[in-house]
């Protein structure tokens, strides 16, 4: 569990009675929990569509549609009628048509994580 200094007891103060006027008085002991991003440990395989995904420029991720897959009872790859948004980090674009993973970050956008390369 973190711990907190407060350089100031005001600054303790108000966040106590931030949290007592949202949710009432806590009893005795009771610690005060604020919600956390929720933390999705899925990852997606997908494929990219005709253009692939553009390469970062600066701060602004490259970002494109691509299908959501998965693999089969036969154990191949088949892609679903589910499209979602990609956002490529790399300095590198991303192929069209190549079979990608994708990992969720905290605040909710898939990340591309790993292309084939080969």
């Amino acid at each position: 569990m973190a711990k907190f200094a407060f350089n100031r007891k005001e600054d303790a103060e108000g966040i106590l009675a931030d949290y007592r006027r949202r949710r009432g008085k806590p009893q005795r002991g009771e610690r005060i929990a604020y919600p956390q991003p929720k933390h999705d440990r899925s990852i997606y395989i997908a494929k990219t569509g005709g253009s692939g995904i553009p390469a970062r420029s600066g701060d602004t991720p490259g970002s494109a549609e691509v299908t959501i897959c998965k693999i089969n009872e036969a154990g191949t790859l088949v892609t679903t009628s589910r499209t979602e948004t990609a956002y490529n980090l790399s300095a590198s674009a991303v192929a069209a048509g190549v079979y990608i993973q994708l990992k969720r970050e905290m605040y909710g956008k898939l990340l591309v994580d790993y292309e084939d390369c080969g």
